[in-house]
């Protein structure tokens, strides 16, 4: 069994670890169950679409493609300050790695394209995630002595 056998099973597992705990969650009120469901999803569509061919790997990863602009989106419209610190170091641990992939790796066109609209969307996210960042400090009241 190869590294990549071996990781796509991990993948299923850890998907569907996720999708119960997030099934879990949802039953129990919580909102954050539906985003661990969908997650768990795109981690067991990963894992199919290492380990098939053909048209369910090209389904795999139609799912996949799907759940990471859900996800994109959600992180996005997060409005908690957990959900905004989130979102700021994904921004700040993305950008860097697409730049690097830009300036040093030999890409052909559409992986110029991926890595450069991955910096464009990563860039959006920091500046979007520092202005309701702050925004979201400076409407903290001091209460005055």
């Amino acid at each position: 069994m190869d590294n990549r056998t071996v990781v796509a099973w991990l993948q299923l597992v850890a998907g569907a670890l996720q999708v119960t705990t997030g099934y879990t969650g949802w039953r129990a009120g919580r909102t954050a169950g539906k985003s661990q469901i969908a997650s768990g999803v795109a981690i067991i569509a990963f894992g199919v679409a290492l380990l098939t061919t053909g048209w369910v790997r090209a389904a795999a990863w139609a799912i996949c493609v799907i759940g990471a602009v859900w996800m994109t989106w959600r992180t996005f419209t997060a409005r908690d300050r957990f959900g905004i610190w989130s979102g700021l170091v994904l921004g700040v641990l993305c950008l860097p790695i697409a730049i690097a992939e830009l300036a040093f790796d030999q890409l052909n066109g559409w992986q110029t394209a991926l890595f450069a609209g991955l910096a464009l969307v990563m860039a959006a996210l920091v500046v979007t995630m520092t202005v309701r960042l702050v925004r979201s400090y400076t409407r903290i009241k001091v209460p005055s002595v």
